[in-house]
């Protein structure tokens, strides 16, 4: 298992994990990290978030999310998270990821248990289940829990086989893809 840190506003480097989590955009992010926020990080990996408002046309804002992700330097082949918190949007999100996977990028969706699972898991789910331990919430198609809520960070575990950005890599280095994903594909 991998470590993760998200935080809405970085200090510096979120410390002491395997995976930096933070916001590349979408219509409802609160802040996108810069790309000095971005380069700042120490941990290994990066996992781009984007925060979508489902109200308003799925590929539209599917290209925003690609441009943020090529703006960031993040090689295809690789997973964002798409952040629905409680959103219940089937239709909306298998639009959203088969443009984004045409694109070559790789999607994770996230929310709370009771409403997650309705939406279609494309690369896997990363579900926010904060009982304040490590664990992974029990699901088969499970790829990350959020486990712990902090003050200016949250806590998770990802699974080893997901798709990752590897720091130094992508257009702003080197290009590579961490481990290939076990899920499918998407």
């Amino acid at each position: 298992m991998r470590t993760g840190k998200d935080a809405a506003y970085p200090q510096g480097a979120l410390t002491d994990c395997d995976i930096a989590c933070g916001y590349m955009g979408g219509l409802l992010a609160t802040h996108a990290w810069t790309p000095q926020e971005w380069e700042a990080q120490t941990a290994r990996w990066r996992l781009p978030i984007f925060v979508p408002n489902t109200a308003l046309p799925a590929r539209q804002q599917a290209k925003a999310c690609i441009q943020a992700l090529r703006d960031l330097g993040v090689p295809p082949g690789n997973a964002y998270s798409l952040d629905l918190e409680a959103a219940i949007a089937p239709d909306w999100v298998r639009l959203f990821a088969d443009t984004t996977h045409a694109a070559g990028w790789r999607c994770m969706v996230y929310g709370s248990p009771g409403t997650l699972f309705a939406n279609p898991p494309r690369t896997g789910y990363w579900v926010a289940n904060p009982t304040g331990s490590p664990h992974m919430y029990e699901h088969p198609l499970v790829r990350g829990t959020q486990y712990a809520w902090q003050t200016d960070w949250d806590l998770s575990l990802f699974d080893d086989n997901l798709a990752l950005w590897e720091a130094g890599t992508g257009s702003r280095a080197k290009s590579a893809t961490t481990a290939k994903s076990t899920h499918g594909g998407q």
